[in-house]
């Protein structure tokens, strides 16, 4: 169970995606953010979430370097 590991010490206060079936049609995916084993953010407007928690993907930061956008 991969919920069980989301919720260790180790992930607890970082921000993970969570995908899994869409609410709004059969056969849809989406993929929404978690944190500490909750929704806190869905990127669709209806904000419905998902239905089903499929896929976990944490997002590593390689480096605290600047932004490649940002002007010098």
């Amino acid at each position: 169970d991969w919920s069980s590991d989301v919720c260790s010490s180790d992930l607890l206060g970082e921000y993970y995606l969570v995908g899994g079936d869409s609410p709004r049609g059969n056969g849809i995916s989406h993929i929404v953010i978690y944190q500490n084993g909750r929704m806190v953010l869905d990127p669709h407007p209806d904000n419905t979430g998902i239905l089903t928690e499929d896929t976990f993907k944490f997002l590593h930061r390689i480096s605290n370097h600047s932004s490649i956008y940002e002007n010098n």
